[in-house]
């Protein structure tokens, strides 16, 4: 039987590339190049593959070493992954070949937009698509490796942040503004990472029992809190720090705004950190804050231009 386009889209898991897009967004707006639109566009089609590629792969890993099979306590749709495999739409080598068509078109499609712009591009592209691969895949797994793997993601999105950046300042090869997008990029990446951590709490029996070991499965549940106020800490930290260096304007802080809503969600995980009902409030309400965090970070970017 033939799967469907739809079937494939549905296994990038693309409700969660919005995330990427607001990361580019972040980037490309900081010196905006309008003159360089198309190869800007072919950057965020790179970016978007690089992130569904990520996600394909990490089914596979997922379905290979059990947790996905054995997570029954689940939150749909955001923890447990796509369930393409456990639905049978897809076999584990249909996924694994789609995640490696996904990771062979954005490494082409990404040299060429490095060759017509900045060949250091190449660089943060290559990490980027290292960093996509190693989080689910041995030998690294980084998934597997408590902190490592937040660390991971929040280095991950920074580069699509600084990406960007690079690409819009493109044909320009100096980079002066590189601290600036570091700033900001780290500051978006920690939010992101905060994402992750509270998406493998519902996954943590399933991950367990398939020796996975994400943060959330190493600690005790009365920590999960102060984790998550620590990424939210380390948020807030480099974007004050980069104000601080005058590497960020003053608009920017208006994305600090976010930091009541951030409480709130630690305050249900403090109180309530094995209800399932809250946890998948605490979800939703991170991925909001995350994208009302990025978005105006892009709108500082473009007050600030």
């Amino acid at each position: 039987m033939t799967n469907t386009l739809g079937q494939y889209l549905k296994a990038t898991r693309p409700s969660f590339l919005s995330i990427t897009l607001i990361a580019y967004l972040i980037g490309y707006s900081i010196k905006p190049n309008i003159g360089y639109s198309t190869v800007g566009l072919l950057g965020l089609i790179v970016a978007l593959l690089a992130h569904s590629a990520g996600n394909v792969i990490n089914d596979f890993h997922d379905s290979v070493n059990g947790s996905d099979v054995a997570n029954i306590e689940r939150i749909y749709p955001f923890t447990g992954g796509s369930r393409m495999i456990q639905d049978g739409v897809f076999t584990d080598q249909q996924i694994r070949h789609v995640a490696i068509a996904l990771f062979c078109l954005s490494i082409l499609l990404g040299i060429s937009v490095a060759y017509t712009s900045s060949i250091s591009l190449i660089f943060v592209g290559m990490l980027g698509i290292f960093l996509a691969w190693a989080y689910s895949a041995p030998p690294f797994k980084l998934m597997s490796r408590g902190l490592i793997g937040e660390l991971s993601i929040a280095l991950a999105w920074s580069l699509v942040v600084i990406g960007a950046a690079i690409l819009s300042e493109s044909p320009q090869v100096s980079h002066s503004g590189l601290p600036t997008y570091i700033a900001i990029g780290l500051s978006y990446g920690f939010s992101v990472t905060n994402i992750l951590f509270v998406n493998q709490i519902p996954d943590i029996t399933a991950d367990l029992s398939a020796k996975k070991h994400t943060l959330a499965a190493t600690i005790q549940a009365k920590h999960l809190w102060l984790y998550y106020l620590y990424f939210n800490l380390l948020t807030y930290s480099t974007l004050l720090a980069g104000h601080l260096f005058d590497l960020v304007n003053g608009t920017h802080l208006i994305a600090l705004l976010v930091i009541p809503l951030h409480l709130y969600i630690t305050y249900l995980l403090i109180n309530f950190p094995h209800q399932k009902s809250t946890i998948k409030r605490a979800i939703i309400l991170t991925i909001i804050s995350t994208h009302i965090y990025g978005a105006i970070l892009v709108i500082s970017n473009v007050l600030s231009n």
